[in-house]
Parts: structure tokens; C-alpha cells; sequence
């Protein structure tokens, strides 16, 4: 099956990569210690949720042995799935937090903001199609 990629997805993949460059190119304008501590537990909790949502995909969704996740056969209701709906956008939600949290700076806020708003459009869009 040939995946066609909406404007959607274009903007949402470019504007990540510009706030992930960002990171690179832009000292910090504000040098807040408490944003430095919470900017580190939301990007460890953003891998955690990355890495656990796959590895749960691939036991608990019965994908053969080689396939991709997305080639599961049942539906998962275990682990964070059972306490978040999209534990996948969430840690994308919180990565994107936390880059802002690390650069400190407004374009990156700004990013950010525009980032969240089509990650939910982005659940909101897929949960119809799949009802």
C-alpha cells in the first residue's frame, strides 16, 4: 500500500526538524535552573513512552517475527495503553516540550505550540477513520 503524505504531514515533519536544529544554533536567552531540571524528566519521559509503545506494539500486538509494528494483528490494551490513548503522540508532545524547555527561546515556544495543535489534529483526524 503507497502512503500519500498530506501538507499536514509535510509542515509538522519540516518545523521539527527546525526546532530540533534550533537546539544547535541558538544559546539559551534565559538561563532558568528549575525549566533545566523539567526540561530533562520530560525528555526522559517522551523516550520512555517512545521506546515502551513500540516494544509493547511488537509483543502484545502479535506482529510476526520481521514485519514491522504496524503490521499488528490484535489490538494493544496493555502497559501505557491501558492509561493513555496515544502514549506515541504524547512522548512526541513532550519531546517537543522539552526542546523549547532546553533552547529557551520564543520561535521554538512558538514551534511547539503549532507542533501540539497538529498532533491533535493529527489523533483527532485518525480516531475518526478508524471508528
Amino acid at each position: 500500500m503507497k502512503q500519500k503524505f498530506s501538507n499536514k504531514d509535510i509542515i509538522f515533519t519540516i518545523l521539527f526538524i527546525v526546532q530540533f536544529s534550533i537546539i544547535f544554533l541558538i544559546n539559551k536567552e534565559l538561563e532558568l535552573t528549575i525549566i533545566f531540571y523539567l526540561e530533562y524528566i520530560l525528555w526522559g519521559l517522551s523516550i520512555y513512552l517512545g521506546l515502551i509503545s513500540f516494544s509493547i506494539f511488537k509483543k502484545k500486538g502479535e506482529v510476526e517475527k520481521g514485519k514491522s509494528y504496524l503490521n499488528m494483528r490484535r489490538l494493544v490494551e496493555k502497559c501505557p495503553y491501558a492509561i493513555i490513548r496515544h502514549p506515541l503522540y504524547l512522548a512526541g508532545i513532550f519531546l517537543t516540550i522539552s526542546i523549547t524547555m532546553w533552547t529557551q527561546v520564543m520561535i521554538s515556544l512558538i514551534i511547539s505550540v503549532i507542533l501540539i495543535i497538529l498532533t491533535y489534529h493529527w489523533t483527532y483526524s485518525e480516531e475518526k477513520i478508524l471508528i
